[in-house]
């Protein structure tokens, strides 16, 4: 089965952040196709790119805390685990409960070039991202995701 252009979009690798954007233990709020994200990075390195929303009552993960292991949410104090996203704490609920079964949304990523490229699709293609010849900055814009891409999409050569 063909995929259409808003699955070819979410399948393609694109920049979230650049390296410098996560200091140590910081958890920084980022965007893609106008999907929020929490990007932080774990003592072990690992970059985590995340739906940004807690399950309990969907705060934003990036004004959480970067523990270093674990992301915790401001609001009720849950915790998610480096790389899985898996809930490892309610404080509410005794050491047994079906916290581990409850997961966050994560989104493939990789750390290339200074920068973290991120997919919202699972089927991201595993080929190495393509070394840009020119310098990479950001540019702020005055426009609506979805207006960015298109126009960009037009620009293609």
């Amino acid at each position: 089965m063909a995929l259409g252009v808003a699955e070819l979009r979410q399948a393609a690798w694109y920049p979230v952040a650049s390296s410098d954007d996560l200091p140590f233990r910081h958890v920084y709020h980022g965007q893609l196709l106008g999907q929020e994200l929490a990007i932080w990075r774990a003592d072990d390195g690992y970059v985590n790119v995340w739906e940004n929303r807690c399950l309990h009552r969907g705060v934003r993960l990036s004004i959480g805390i970067n523990d270093g292991a674990e992301l915790k949410c401001q609001y009720h104090g849950w915790r998610y685990a480096n790389r899985t996203a898996g809930c490892t704490y309610i404080p509410a609920q005794p050491a047994d409960a079906p916290a581990r079964r409850i997961t966050n949304k994560t989104y493939p990523v990789k750390e290339r070039f200074g920068l973290v490229w991120a997919a919202l699709s699972p089927d991201a293609p595993e080929h190495e991202i393509a070394e840009a010849g020119f310098a990479l900055r950001p540019i702020p814009v005055n426009a609506l995701p979805k207006m960015v891409l298109t126009a960009l999409m037009q620009r293609r050569v």
